[in-house]
């Protein structure tokens, strides 16, 4: 007796000295109920008995405390049944069967497990081979304390199968093969993240990274329409361009300098944008005159992102789409709805480190703000609201992620 309890607590054991280097947590938590069958065979000096097979049913709870290793307790309604052979009786024992096993994932869907088995017993029936019902001692102990092993199999997100064998620790105890179905009622092992899930908790994750790093302005120089011009001797042409371009940079600049306090600023001209994606900072920043500032660095430790204006892209995310027969094409079609592919509009845009627009539920664009004048019909951009009103946003959005 005493050895086999030895074992027992060994087996228990060693998934937890397997993983002793690990920090564990109690962040992996499922319960449900099971059902099952026991073909259980019944040990007593003096005869002989054959397997027999009952239905059982109870609840399990198990816990992850490590990234292959868990913890698995189960209670059982145990009837077991087990035929003498000579006289041919067919002895049925009801239990209480008390589980406590460790478990170790070899890979993925499939555990191997090990640990105690306690059986208190309720009572018991013992029928002749007439049918007739006799009061006798139950050829079985009252109460057994035995190891198990065995496997667990997932068969579907929700649904594992076990296949465990009772192993006596006395000659007297009883020996059962359990085949077993369990049906987890809180949650899935292991559940996946659904696309959505995945996405919202990524830009929870990047307002927090903006507010702790540095938006990049990326001002656009117009290099190479300014420099056709130049080739095809249209020199006043190309100043005319250079100077607007300067002045709605400069207009940029200020919009952020005086409606933006997310997160530290820097500005860049967009011919620095290839060293950017580099990671190479030195000496491409610019000053408040809009020229270049070797002593304007950030702090390359933290995050960065990517702001201009800029014609946005369409968010992919927002497509839907539906089947549905065309009667003049005799087939099945497909039909979106949301944001057309080729819908695009200016606005004030942020991006990744790698220039990749970011999505919703980040608020990463506004549209540009405008107005008309009096004066004139054409339409002017006013770079102070777009700025203004993507900095609520960011601020916005970053409460209600930090609760």
């Amino acid at each position: 007796m005493r050895k086999g309890v030895f074992v027992a607590v060994l087996l228990l054991a060693i998934p937890i000295l397997i993983k002793a280097q690990e920090i564990y947590t109690n962040d992996k938590f499922i319960y449900g109920i099971s059902t099952g069958i026991n073909s259980s065979t019944f040990h007593h000096p003096g005869y002989k008995f054959s397997s027999g097979a009952m239905l059982s049913a109870g609840a399990f709870q198990q816990i992850k405390i490590g990234s292959i290793l868990s913890f698995k307790t189960s209670q059982f309604y145990a009837p077991k049944r087990s035929a003498m052979l000579e006289p041919f009786n067919k002895v049925t024992n009801y239990y209480f069967d008390y589980m406590a096993m460790s478990q170790v994932m070899l890979f993925d869907g499939f555990a191997l497990q090990a640990g105690l088995i306690y059986s208190s017993y309720i009572s018991n029936k013992i029928r002749k081979a007439d049918g007739t019902l006799i009061n006798k001692p139950s050829y079985a102990p009252n109460s057994e304390l035995n190891l198990i092993t065995g496997v667990e199999i997932r068969l579907q997100k929700r649904v594992n199968l076990e296949l465990n064998y009772q192993i006596p620790l006395r000659d007297k105890n009883t020996s059962s093969f359990q085949l077993t179905l369990n049906y987890i009622l809180n949650r899935e092992v292991n559940p996946e993240k659904s696309k959505k899930r995945i996405v919202r908790e990524r830009s929870a994750e990047q307002i927090q990274e903006l507010k702790g790093g540095t938006l990049l302005v990326r001002l656009k120089t117009a290099e190479n329409t300014i420099a056709a011009l130049e080739q095809a001797g249209h020199t006043e042409e190309a100043a005319e361009r250079q100077a607007f371009r300067q002045k709605k940079n400069k207009e940029i600049m200020t919009a952020f300098r005086e409606n933006y306090d997310f997160s530290k600023i820097a500005f860049f001209y967009s011919s620095e944008s290839v060293k950017v994606k580099e990671r190479q900072f030195e000496g491409i920043f610019l000053n408040d005159q809009m020229q270049y500032d070797p002593s304007i660095t950030i702090d390359t430790a933290g995050a960065i992102f990517i702001g201009e204006f800029d014609v946005i892209e369409p968010d992919t995310a927002k497509y839907k789409s539906y089947k549905y027969f065309d009667t003049n094409k005799k087939r099945m079609e497909t039909a979106y709805y949301g944001t057309p592919s080729n819908y695009s509009f200016t606005s004030l845009v942020i991006r990744d480190h790698n220039f990749i627009q970011l999505r919703d539920p980040f608020p990463y664009f506004t549209s540009a703000s405008h107005e008309r004048s009096y004066e004139s019909p054409e339409v002017k951009w006013t770079f102070a609201g777009s700025v203004d009103r993507l900095n609520k946003r960011l601020h916005r959005y970053y409460s209600r992620a930090s609760r």
